[in-house]
């Protein structure tokens, strides 16, 4: 296999917290795949496992490959240094064959996640598993993907050219937008590595961080101690942190912006706003973005829409992937009031009338890496390209695109937007159960279209 070159300061931004986890990989190696791409799943992985800080007490790491049938590249507890894993990966065979993904995914939970394999969940140690597909499955995966969720195992899922998308959302544990990857080609695993490495490595710092505090309340296992309600994951509670960011370029004009103002004014009026309910920070962007308020701020309704008030019109350009670095760095930290430990809804409500300046696409994906929604609501914007690139998905949930700025006539009305997904349900899941709420549970609020 050719070498795979990989920058120093690319592996050593990734995965500094991320100290503890097991982590499998199961690999489809069928006929449709081929020689060459079989190469370019060789260089993701590498580059993954190149990110990860390796050890007996550190971060474990499985490979199963699978055709026609699942075969055993290395346990959780055969290599505990980085580089016998990686030789092993430069090492590895192409065989062919059929898709049996669901015979593989039971074969996975069977022989992989248990102890005598090199498993530590019985230790509260995070479980994941990564499956990389090109094709539908031949087999059932229905039930041994419920099977491995049910057993606290985190589930992520990469389709690649043909792979079926509602395959991998059977796979993929929930959200899917956190959990399931698609690739138009194998040559762009690479593209997604960085992204998916921030996405792993955020999964398992919070499970580390939700263990570390949850030490003081029993020395048993985590997955048996901790319950849904602890760690704040189930309940229904009007809960979010949200920052509105909000483009001041010269496009937009005093008087759409002031628009614009009012449409924020008339939002956060129907929110529960407090320091223990919703919590809303502001940031203007134009060339450069302007810290108005943080999440923790002001607790009171009353201060917030004082401040929407006197916002002022700065005008310049619209560097939007900027902006969006800007608040996932300075907004959605502990400091500045982001409540993302509690498992409290992280969301993103994005105001903009044009296309960026600057490239959006990796700092909307570091964003939602770390399970921050992003809501775009583009103002007669003719190309939403890049609106789609920053929104999550399902986008016809999380992107709205409207004519004009004529958003005070979006008041009750028609369509009921719902800015507060169901929360994650890794944990729940973790401990067998499922998280089921019906859109009148959720909270809402509002706009007529």
């Amino acid at each position: 296999m050719h070498p795979v070159r990989i920058e120093k300061s690319y592996v050593s931004s990734v995965c500094r917290e991320a100290s503890v986890a097991d982590i499998v990989f199961l690999v489809d190696e069928s006929w449709s795949i081929g020689k060459e791409n079989f190469r370019n799943i060789q260089d993701f992985l590498y580059i993954i496992v190149s990110s990860f800080d390796v050890g007996e007490d550190k971060i474990r790491i499985g490979l199963i490959q699978y055709s026609d049938a699942p075969h055993t590249e290395f346990f959780l507890n055969t290599y505990h240094r980085k580089e016998y894993i990686l030789e092993k990966i430069q090492k590895l065979r192409y065989q062919g064959g059929g898709t049996k993904t669901g015979q593989s995914l039971q074969f996975m939970l069977e022989n992989h996640f248990k102890k005598t394999a090199g498993s530590r969940r019985e230790e509260g140690v995070p479980q994941i598993a990564v499956v990389i597909t090109d094709g539908q499955a031949q087999d059932n995966i229905q039930e041994p993907a419920k099977e491995i969720k049910d057993a606290g195992i985190t589930l992520y899922a990469i389709g690649i050219k043909g792979a079926s998308l509602v395959e991998l959302q059977e796979i993929a544990s929930d959200p899917d937008d956190k959990h399931v990857y698609e690739v138009e080609d194998f040559t762009d695993l690479q593209d997604i590595s960085h992204n998916m490495l921030e996405v792993l490595c955020t999964a398992v710092e919070e499970v580390n961080q939700i263990a570390h505090a949850s030490q003081g309340m029993s020395t048993s296992p985590l997955y048996k101690t901790v319950t849904c309600n602890q760690i704040m994951v189930c309940r229904k509670a009007t809960l979010a942190d949200i920052v509105f960011l909000v483009d001041t370029s010269t496009s937009i004009g005093r008087e759409n912006f002031q628009k614009v103002k009012n449409f924020l004014y008339t939002l956060v009026s129907s929110l529960n706003v407090s320091s223990d309910q919703i919590r809303v920070g502001l940031a203007q962007y134009s060339n450069k973005t302007f810290r108005v308020f943080l999440l923790n701020q002001y607790s009171l309704k009353s201060d917030i829409l004082e401040q929407i008030q006197n916002l002022p019109y700065r005008s310049g350009g619209s560097y939007t992937g900027t902006a969006l670095d800007f608040v996932r760095t300075t907004y959605f930290t502990e400091s500045a009031g982001s409540r993302v430990l509690e498992n409290v809804p992280q969301i993103v409500i994005l105001i903009t009338d044009g296309e960026s300046n600057d490239e959006v696409k990796i700092p909307a994906n570091k964003l939602k890496a770390r399970g921050i929604s992003v809501y775009v609501i583009g103002i007669n914007v003719q190309d939403t390209t890049k609106l789609q690139e920053i929104a999550n998905k399902p986008l016809n949930k999380f992107l709205f695109s409207i004519d004009s700025y004529d958003l005070q006539g979006y008041y009750p009305g028609t369509q009921t937007v719902v800015l507060f997904p169901a929360q994650p349900q890794t944990a729940c899941a973790t401990m067998g159960k499922s998280l089921s709420l019906s859109l009148s549970q959720l909270p809402v609020f509002t706009m007529g279209y």
